[in-house]
């Protein structure tokens, strides 16, 4: 396997920006992130950046939002199609969960997790949770996702996402 490397992202990576862009509009699994979007998560040091030997980015992962509850979501988790299933999402996510500890020590730490970030979430430990642990504000955005599913009355928020909780991990 070879070695990656990580680092924050900063105001000077627009060109990365761009390129994760990118990565979340064709992934089709999560919701789409601007250029500006990654920008300011950039300018906020909210990103973590993966990097191969060649020192190609292969990966990223952000501190997404901060919610009036103190919880914290990690998400934006997304690698390059050719260079998955080498770990780079693994270190993004564990990176920015060091992050978030730094910034964040005693807040609630949890990530929305689609069909392929859910396996990578159980691999380092994370506990689905229902969601109904988390604020009625963090579903304000699926209001505009395309897949999200039909709601029943009566019934608590169904998201096409599990909620795992990132808390405890180190």
């Amino acid at each position: 396997m070879e070695q990656l490397k990580s680092r924050l992202a900063t105001t000077n990576d627009e060109k990365y920006a761009s390129q994760i862009s990118g990565w979340t509009k064709e992934s089709g699994t999560m919701l789409p992130k601007t250029v500006d979007d990654l920008m300011a998560l950039f300018n906020n040091n909210d990103s973590v950046l993966v990097f191969d030997n060649e020192g190609a980015l292969v990966s990223h992962a952000a501190i997404t939002y901060t919610y009036s509850d103190g919880s914290v979501e990690i998400g934006c988790v997304i690698t390059d199609r050719e260079k998955r299933k080498n770990g780079a999402a693994t270190q993004a996510v564990k990176q920015v969960l060091v992050l978030a500890d730094k910034k964040y020590p005693s807040n609630k730490k949890f990530a929305l997790a689609n069909e392929h970030s859910a396996t990578l979430f159980e691999k380092i430990g994370a506990i689905k949770i229902p969601t109904t642990e988390l604020s009625a504000e963090v579903w304000i955005p699926c209001k505009t996702c395309p897949r999200i599913p039909k709601q029943k009355s009566g019934q608590p928020f169904v998201c096409c996402d599990t909620p795992y909780d990132l808390t405890n991990i180190r």
